[in-house]
């Protein structure tokens, strides 16, 4: 049976060989499972979210406060997701809204068409609009 330094030392280079402890901000590694650990296409993104003073690890296309007034394209089966201080409303039936968490929505495209999420204007601010295409 391997002593505790054996199974540290291999304990470590399981963790170089998927990326951690990398200290390439650029580098990518995805070692053929087409799952991306830093960021990207199919990558799981940090979004710091100030009015919440959390970090949040969501997966897919994310919308903000900043994104007032844009839009979003999604694809059937792939899910977004929304970051408010307020509570979201959709109009229209391309998209379902989902709680995740306190200010966290994801965003399932139902079927093809248009929606628009929208959140009433709070003190100091503007009503939030987001109009999403699902193609």
């Amino acid at each position: 049976m391997p002593g505790f330094g054996v199974l540290v030392v291999i304990f470590l280079a399981g963790l170089a060989l998927l990326g951690f402890g990398s200290s390439s901000e650029s580098s990518t590694a995805t070692f053929g499972t087409g799952f991306n650990l830093t960021s990207g296409p199919l990558g799981i993104k940090p979004v710091e979210s100030d009015s919440f003073g959390s970090t949040y690890f969501v997966l897919g296309d994310v919308a903000t406060e900043a994104d007032n007034g844009t839009t979003m394209t999604l694809s059937r089966g792939e899910d977004g997701t929304v970051l408010l201080s307020r509570r979201p409303h959709v109009s229209g039936d391309a998209v379902r809204l989902d709680p995740v968490d306190d200010g966290q929505w994801t965003i399932h495209p139902v079927r093809t068409g248009t929606a628009t999420i929208t959140a009433a204007a709070a003190s100091g601010t503007r009503e939030f609009r987001l109009t999403v295409r699902v193609r």
